[in-house]
């Protein structure tokens, strides 16, 4: 459970310079509000309480098929994988609350395609297991996830899509320094501020793609959800292909 006082350090002041943030992932908060977990440059990862998201209309949950035209909604319905600049608000509990934002173009493609919104799902688990709140590497870590999420969005297929997500994990683990059991493969990525360099060059097997999962399980010791469901979808794909 994160506990209120993790943020008291984060935001000094009431108001915070604009930033930009991409949501990882939304939780229910009371009747009304949402608790996002967002990435951004200054420090990684962030809890960020959106006030009212879930008493407007319109508003889509963590559901993917419910918004077709995110450009057209409010900024207080905020969903998975949304991009935005905005500025947050302290409270006297500590919890920072969005003040203010504006919607980013987005990752279209994730919220209609299954294999591409399974994809980005476990590399956002992965990046949530991986790095705690305030992370030394925020702007390394942010360039990753914005560099990923854009190519599983823009990907062609549902191959080349599992290939950017596995590349991601790896590129996560070499930022972590945890390491990365699967590197003889030839499957790398520069961690650095501008995020993913190199293309694969090989296209991603269930088995490394399994061996990327378990480095990242291993490291923290925290199953990933969408593991065993993407791990489907690349044997489904694989098997169609054969």
């Amino acid at each position: 459970m994160v506990q209120p006082d993790q943020y008291n350090r984060t935001i000094m002041s009431s108001t915070s310079p604009p930033f930009p943030f991409i949501v990882l992932t939304t939780l229910p908060l009371g009747e009304r509000d949402s608790l996002l977990r967002v990435v951004e440059p200054r420090g990684g990862t962030l809890s960020v309480v959106l006030r009212g998201a879930r008493g407007l209309p319109g508003a889509s949950g963590a559901n993917p098929a419910r918004r077709r035209n995110p450009g057209s909604a409010s900024w207080r319905t905020l969903d998975l994988f949304d991009r935005a600049h905005g500025t947050l608000r302290s409270l006297r509990s500590g919890l920072p609350t969005i003040a203010q934002c504006e919607r980013l173009p987005g990752f279209r493609l994730l919220r209609e395609d299954l294999t591409k919104f399974a994809a980005a799902n476990l590399f956002a688990e992965a990046v949530l297991s991986l790095f705690d709140e305030q992370s030394e590497n925020g702007s390394s870590l942010f360039g990753i996830v914005e560099n990923t999420l854009t190519a599983i969005d823009s990907a062609p297929s549902p191959r080349r899509a599992l290939g950017e997500v596995t590349m991601g994990l790896v590129a996560l683990l070499t930022l972590s320094g945890f390491g990365f059991s699967a590197s003889r493969h030839r499957h790398y990525a520069d961690a650095t501020s501008t995020g993913i360099q190199q293309t694969p060059t090989v296209v991603p097997t269930p088995r490394l793609l399994r061996e990327a999962i378990g480095s990242i399980e291993d490291a923290r010791g925290r199953a990933l959800r969408s593991a065993a469901t993407l791990i489907a979808m690349v044997r489904k794909i694989h098997r169609s292909e054969d």
